[in-house]
């Protein structure tokens, strides 16, 4: 065996790619067995082709080829990823001269296994982090609202999303969810205003997922999602193409689900939505407890209006912070103590919701219960003209079966509140004596 067959056999059998390469041409000059087996389809030659062809399937040279550094340093290494073989590779140069002409050695070595293995733990690493921030951010806020929208923000970065957002079940309704927290990027339309009392029932073949304790992800809206279905609708409107969702659990029963729109990175994992559910939740329970204990504060449990506690404190902050027109209406149940001891307390704690829903329904907020019959409803912003409408509608509202005095001012300056509810209440009064004047006589 001659010198330079034992120097092919050697090129042949190692296990990187050798090349040569015309670097004023870029015809390929040489490429050992490990190329054409990586390079070339079966019979296909590679002599008297350009390297761009050859090697990455190109009809022009590569816009990163490395020939200008090579010529001005004679030696270059670099990792690149070969799209055409689809692998990794670390390549090293070196400026030969081949028959007069000046030409480009490389020893191309396969690096995909390693780099693979790179990137994992870099995605790993991106991953804990990314958790790691959520927890903390959550363990750090105490506004437990404020912590969620940060956490969605983090997560939607993560994904690189359009939206982030959180969907939880009614408490009283198994069957309706509304979408209870959102993060939109810049540019993107919030819509979370539109998404409130939805049926479940729109996302029955999520569920199936959730349920088998699996993630939901959606890569294309109009390949895997009918397109006379509900879900298609709803989605459709939103401009959502793709999707990413997990199910919250509470005790292990789906209470909600946690998802992104339109996500553009990290699509093969949904670990980072798993793995938050406990701490979301946490956070969400946080927030029940704090407006339960808010309602058991301001709240009248009775008739879900505001107390007695509520009504003083908004009474100091109309006359601290506010000095436009407002309506007063005091109202109070006639005969209720004849009502709870002729039909019992049962029949009389009726009677009171039944007012308080009246006075709900019409004037909305500002409602409090301040005493076992006594109803208080402040009108802020309100034109005298609107409000004596208003009161109107209110006497015409009452059952056959509940009467209800009530006394009502109007004011153009409610510095003075306490004096204007006095006022209404005297006028309540006089309403109340006439009307057991009538009923004696």
């Amino acid at each position: 065996m001659t010198k330079e067959e034992f120097a092919q056999l050697i090129l042949n059998e190692i296990d990187e790619m050798i090349f040569v390469i015309d670097i004023d041409t870029y015809e390929l000059l040489y490429l050992n067995s490990k190329g054409i087996e990586l390079l070339c389809d079966k019979n296909e030659s590679w002599e008297n082709r350009a390297c761009y062809e050859v090697m990455c399937g190109f009809d022009k040279p590569c816009e990163w080829c490395p020939n200008s550094i090579i010529r001005e340093k004679g030696r270059y290494s670099w990792e690149i990823f070969n799209e055409k073989i689809n692998k990794y590779l670390y390549e090293k140069y070196k400026m030969i001269t081949i028959n007069g002409r000046q030409a480009k050695l490389c020893v191309a070595s396969d690096i995909t296994k390693q780099k693979l293995a790179a990137i994992e733990l870099t995605k790993r690493l991106e991953l804990e982090e990314t958790l790691v921030k959520c927890v903390r951010t959550l363990n750090e806020n105490d506004d437990a609202d404020e912590a969620i929208n940060v956490l969605l923000s983090i997560i939607a970065e993560y994904h690189d999303a359009d939206r982030a957002y959180i969907f939880e079940y009614d408490e009283n309704e198994d069957n309706i969810m509304d979408n209870t927290y959102e993060w939109c990027a810049e540019g993107v339309k919030p819509q979370i205003g539109i998404l409130q009392r939805l049926d479940v029932a729109l996302i029955d073949r999520w569920i199936e997922y959730f349920e088998k304790d699996n993630e939901l992800c959606i890569s294309s809206l109009t390949g895997e999602v009918d397109k006379d279905s509900e879900e298609y609708k709803i989605l459709q409107i939103q401009e959502v193409e793709s999707l990413m969702t997990a199910p919250l659990r509470i005790d292990g029963k789906i209470s909600g689900f946690i998802g992104v729109d339109n996500p553009k990175k990290n699509l093969d994992t949904r670990v980072l939505l798993r793995s938050v559910n406990a701490f979301v939740m946490n956070d969400i329970q946080k927030r029940k407890a704090m407006a339960k204990l808010f309602e058991l504060s301001y709240g009248d449990r009775l008739t879900k209006v505001g107390n007695r506690h509520s009504y003083v404190e908004r009474m100091i902050e109309f006359e601290t912070k506010y000095s436009h027109s407002l309506g007063i209406i005091f109202a109070d149940i006639n005969g209720l103590k004849i009502a709870n001891d002729v039909y019992g307390h049962e029949y009389g704690d009726k009677m009171i919701r039944d007012v308080a829903n009246i006075l709900k329904k019409i004037f909305v907020k500002d409602v409090y219960r301040i005493g076992g019959d006594e109803f208080v409803v402040f009108c802020p912003d309100i034109d005298e003209a609107a409000f004596e409408e208003k009161v109107a509608q209110l006497n015409n509202n009452w059952p056959e079966n509940i009467t209800v005095s009530v006394g009502s001012v109007w004011e153009n300056d409610c510095k003075n509140v306490k004096k204007h509810v006095m006022n209404a209440d005297k006028l309540m009064y006089e309403n109340k004596k006439r009307y057991y004047a009538e009923k004696k006589d």
